[in-house]
This record gives structure tokens, sequence and C-alpha cells, in this order.
């Protein structure tokens, strides 16, 4: 095989060209995450991926937690589907937490202070209340807390990473912060291994063909956790080098 039919084959891995889903969530799941940075434009990501979609299905998605809107994985805003959202952020979010150690240095953004915060933005978003980010940047102000120079997004993102908030309600065409643990019950968790096969299937189904280095820029992993999961899900994939480089397919494409 040449280079020449990858980006076909893509097309049919992420049920663009053709697609059997009708829902939100179960097209989200299958993709494991779907770039979420631009909101509209992430609806239509979703939407045109479903069979007979209209915004307002994907709209209602969002409304009842069956897709989640969050920071994980690379990261950057993603939707995930209501069932992952817990074990991708267990995996995904100590790397990014340590990554982002030297900016809230710099920003004198502690351990003690997110956990002031995160005590506020729980209160504020008690009793299924779904707040806008302007909502929850007045209360922290209340609180003698500034929010200038990027440290609310700082903040809110901890908050996200720690699993205390997600995505809530669209509230007059703006989206809202809920929490997590009010929108989506947590029924299990995984041990690191188990999250790392779950998260390599899901790529590597939806996604290919793709290459380890593919897998390590769209999930965020270290290059050792990557090389690790794939090297767990190979007797279910094959792969084929294709310009010295190695792709791996899902075995349906042999068949």
């Amino acid at each position: 095989m040449t280079e020449k039919p990858i980006a076909n084959i893509r097309l049919i891995s992420q049920k663009i060209v053709k697609t059997e889903f009708k829902s939100a969530k179960e097209l989200v799941g299958w993709m494991g995450a779907i770039q979420a940075q631009d909101f509209n434009m992430a609806k239509w990501a979703i939407g045109l991926r479903l069979i007979n979609s209209a915004e307002q299905n994907v709209l209602s998605a969002i409304d009842s937690g069956e897709i989640i809107r969050t920071h994980l994985l690379r990261p950057t805003w993603h939707f995930v589907s209501s069932d992952d959202i817990y074990w991708m952020i267990e995996l995904t979010a100590p790397r990014i937490k340590a990554a982002q150690k030297s900016r809230e240095k710099q920003l004198e953004l502690t351990e003690k202070l997110f956990k002031k915060c995160n005590s506020i933005i729980e209160k504020t978003l008690g009793n299924g209340y779904h707040a806008t980010r302007k909502e929850l940047v007045s209360e922290l102000k209340k609180a003698k807390i500034e929010t200038d120079n990027n440290r609310a997004s700082h903040i809110l993102f901890n908050a996200e990473l720690e699993g205390i908030i997600c995505s809530g309600k669209m509230k007059e065409s703006q989206t809202t912060y809920a929490l997590l643990s009010e929108r989506v019950s947590k029924i299990r968790s995984f041990n690191k291994n188990e999250a790392l096969f779950k998260l390599a299937v899901k790529y590597f189904k939806s996604h290919c063909p793709a290459s380890l280095q593919d897998f390590i820029w769209w999930s965020g992993l270290s290059v050792a956790d990557a090389k690790h999961a794939l090297e767990m899900i190979k007797n279910d994939f094959i792969s084929e080098k294709i310009n010295t480089k190695e792709y791996w397919f899902a075995n349906s494409f042999s068949e």
C-alpha cells in the first residue's frame, strides 16, 4: 500500500464517509474523544457523523450529560462520552497537571489556593445549579481571588482535571459548568493498564490507519505509556509499513 489510500481509509474509520450511529453518545464513544475547542464547529463534527442528525440532537446530548465537554488528553477541550469521562480524566490528568506546574507558579496559583477555589466552585454549583464562566469568576472575585492574567482559566482547568466540574446545560446559548458528580454517576474505576488498553483500542479502531506517533500526539500520553498501550492491543490489529512508517489497522480492514 502507498500513502495515498490512508486519508480515504481514515474517512471510513472516522464515520465521515458512512455511519451507522444515530446518537451523539454512541458516536463520541466510538471516537474516544472529539476535539471541541471551537464549540460550534465541534457540534458539526459530531452531527456530520450521525444518521439524520440535527443540531438539536447534539445539544440535547450535551444538556442531558450524555456527552461531556471538558479538558483532557493533549489537553484541549474535548467532547467525551459520559461512560468514559472518569477513567479518561484519571488516566490523563496527572501528566497534564505536571506540565502546568511552571505556569501555575508564575501565576502564584498554589495548591492551597486551588483548594479554596474548588470549595467556592462546588458551593456555587451545588444542588444542580449550572453556572456560566462569568458567574463562576464573579464568585471567585467576591472571595478576593484574582482572576486576571488567565488565572481564571487555570483555576477552572484545575477543577476539571480534579474531576470536580464539567460542562453543564446550555443557558441562553452560553456554555456552562456543572458538578461532574451530579452530571455523571461513577460506576467503576479502571487501573492504568486497563485504561491504556481501552484508550488505544478506541483510537486505533476509529482513526486507523494510524501510527504510534499519531497516537502519542492525539492522546498526550508519554512515549512509554503509548508504546505500552499499543503493545497490549497488537494481537487485535494488523500493521503495514508504508514508506518505512508502521501503520496499524483494525482487523476488519483485512477481511
